[in-house]
């Protein structure tokens, strides 16, 4: 029923109650993001109908499974592929120099690097974090010991990025 109260209501609750959560918001036209979902069942439960939000809503859904996107049938799909280099390059050196450039006498280190990072961001923010504030000869051994003894970290990054490819991609 109409101007019954129920909003007033829903209201009341929220703002007695929101205090008490880490986060929480009153919807009406949102935007929501589901981050790095990979079961069926959480997209059912999150979003499960169009029309569960008001007009003008917005959805945005980050998965390495493109058939869960297909299977729901969403409006649109959209692929992040690697930086390029110049792109790369950056990143890696706002990690690494805290700018957008390499420092003088590290440019080479700095490209012979992206080879590593495969333009993966979280693999050159990680490689960057891990040059922080090293001189050219740690650089230089850095990245040495990277060719014999991979960082964990990096390699996680980049097994997992294999791991979403398909067959034909993996080729």
């Amino acid at each position: 029923m109409v101007g019954i109260g129920k909003t007033t209501i829903a209201e009341v609750v929220y703002k007695r109650f929101c205090i008490e959560f880490e986060g929480c918001c009153f919807l009406s036209n949102v935007l929501i993001v589901l981050d790095d979902v990979n079961h069926r069942q959480q997209l059912k439960a999150f979003a499960g109908n169009h029309d569960w939000f008001g007009l003008g809503s917005r959805i945005i859904i980050t998965t390495r499974d493109k058939s869960l996107l297909t299977k729901r049938k969403v409006d649109a799909i959209s692929k992040v592929n690697e930086l390029v280099r110049d792109k790369s390059l950056m990143l890696l050196c706002q990690h690494a120099f805290e700018h957008e450039c390499p420092t003088e006498g590290f440019v080479k280190l700095c490209v012979d690097s992206l080879h590593y990072t495969k333009g993966i961001p979280l693999a050159l923010k990680v490689l960057g974090s891990f040059l922080y504030c090293r001189s050219k000869a740690e650089w230089e051994s850095g990245l040495e010991k990277l060719k014999v003894f991979p960082n964990k970290e990096i390699q996680d990054v980049l097994r997992i990025s294999f791991d979403g490819l398909d067959d034909n991609e993996k080729d």
